[in-house]
């Protein structure tokens, strides 16, 4: 059995002072002085990075002599340091998840106070995945500063309408366009007004004007201000508008004396609330645009082990509905002829087509002498004849502009014959089709496109194995054609 390792606490409480090292712990301060304090502070240096037993005694032999045979004293200590929290058992965790992987979020600040909290909220959101760009009306300025913003984000912060710069488009316009969501966080009473008139003068209510992703409104103002009939009018005009608004949280009034405050409801949702609501509320990216054949190419020109959709043996799901049908197979989308390979020793009549004329070589040399048809074709201008008993599609759908997708089912309706099945794989997990590039489905975005011409049977939670870890989550689809 391996020995359990352990690892500095993160934000472990520590100072140093003089000869002595002081770990604060949840309930009680514990102080080390001279020697220990230099053994302690050695110890815990070295815990930076997880260490078993033995390895923290190997590292503290170079700076202590006769560390081992002092070995219960350095038990101790360390049982100490356990006791305090700022030592920790060391447990391999996941990667932390990134529900905004490749999302591109807007913040707009202005002004109120609450603006002075934008770089905490930056960064949680891109603790989160989601690339950042920042704009400040001028109000906003007097509580944070463009250069915090921008050493934060790597890109300029928008603070005017104009840039001066006759080659480059408006940055309202820009950030609009670019935005798969904006944030105005804090929404002061006045840019409330703004946006419930349509009075874009100013840079973050155009930015929220202008554009077609959702807009969240974070209002932080006075309770008094909150309770005012016009900044009533205007959040009931805004919602009515489609903007989305977060109520308020509760908080001190900072415009009160510090001694004279007390909890009143008005100030913005913490940043670590606000990251949450932009998780729920954030589309889907859309995908990037469809590629040539000759991407394709280039894509299965590597290493099939560097293929994130290729598996050498076929999706256990997908081999058992193999395993229960029979005839003509079609394996759209072939890549290196896995499925296809199976297909033909199980004896399905099989005809495997792609894209791309490298993948579709590929997977002919696998197949040896096995009696299969091996094709360059597209699916949206497929010129196959058909009809199949059986149309397998492992992770080809999701890959087509969501605009191409009635021409695909109408050529899946050409090549089934009535009462044929679909085997079909797609992505189903918004953070990681964003990142892909790939079209998230769920089952009633499914079924509204397959319908009329082919019912569902069995819609399943699955995964799409390959050369990524974890595999992406994937819906396992059988459906049979109308007719």
């Amino acid at each position: 059995m391996s020995q359990p390792r352990w690892v500095l606490t993160p934000n472990a409480r520590i100072t140093e002072h003089r000869q002595t090292l002081t770990v604060f712990g949840h309930c009680e301060l514990r102080k080390f002085d001279g020697d220990s304090a230099a053994l302690a502070g050695a110890v815990l240096e070295l815990l930076r990075a997880p260490k078993s037993r033995e390895e923290l005694l190997a590292g503290l032999e170079g700076q202590f002599d006769g560390v081992r045979a002092r070995a219960e004293l350095i038990d101790q200590l360390l049982g100490h340091l356990l006791a305090s929290g700022a030592v920790r058992a060391h447990v391999a965790a996941p990667p932390a998840p990134r529900p905004l992987a490749g999302a591109r979020v807007v913040v707009a600040a202005t002004g109120a106070v609450a603006s002075a909290l934008t770089p905490l909220l930056v960064g949680q959101l891109q603790n989160a995945g989601a690339q950042v760009r920042v704009a400040l009306t001028g109000s906003a300025r007097r509580f944070v500063t463009a250069r915090a913003l921008e050493a934060l984000t790597h890109h300029p912060v928008a603070t005017s309408l104009w840039v001066g710069r006759s080659t480059e488009p408006a940055p309202h316009i820009a950030l609009a366009e670019w935005a798969d969501l904006v944030l105005v966080a804090p929404a002061s009473a006045t840019t409330l007004s703004r946006l419930a008139g349509g009075d874009c003068s100013e840079l973050v209510a155009a930015t929220a004007i202008a554009t077609r992703a959702p807009v969240v409104l974070a209002p932080s103002m006075n309770a008094g201000m909150l309770a005012a009939p016009s900044v009533r009018r205007n959040l009931a005009q805004l919602r009515e508008d489609g903007f989305h608004l977060v109520w308020p949280s509760s908080g001190f009034e900072v415009a009160d004396r510090p001694e004279a405050r007390t909890r009143k409801v008005g100030p913005m949702l913490p940043p670590e609330e606000l990251v949450a609501i932009v998780c729920a509320l954030i589309p889907p990216r859309a995908p990037t645009p469809r590629p040539e054949a000759a991407f394709w190419d280039e894509v299965y020109a590597h290493p099939p082990a560097q293929l994130p959709w290729h598996s050498p043996a076929v999706d256990p799901d997908l081999a058992a509905a193999l395993g229960q049908l029979r005839g003509r197979l079609l394996d759209l989308g072939c890549g290196l002829g896995t499925v296809a390979i199976a297909a033909a020793q199980l004896g399905y009549q099989v005809t495997a087509s792609d894209v791309s004329p490298v993948a579709v070589d590929a997977a002919r040399k696998a197949a040896g002498k096995l009696p299969i048809d091996f094709v360059t074709d597209d699916i949206l201008a497929s010129k196959l004849a058909g009809p199949f008993d059986v149309v397998v599609d492992r992770a080809v759908l999701h890959t087509l502009p969501p605009a191409t997708h009635d021409r695909y089912l109408r050529q899946l309706a050409r090549l089934l014959e009535p009462g044929a099945r679909l085997l079909l794989k797609v992505h189903s997990n918004p953070e990681q089709t964003r990142r892909l590039g790939t079209t998230c489905f769920d089952a009633l975005r499914l079924t509204a496109l397959l319908g009329p011409e082919l019912q569902i049977e069995s819609c399943q939670a699955s995964t799409l194995p390959g050369a990524l870890e974890p595999a992406p989550e994937a819906l396992w689809v059988v459906a049979r054609r109308a007719g």
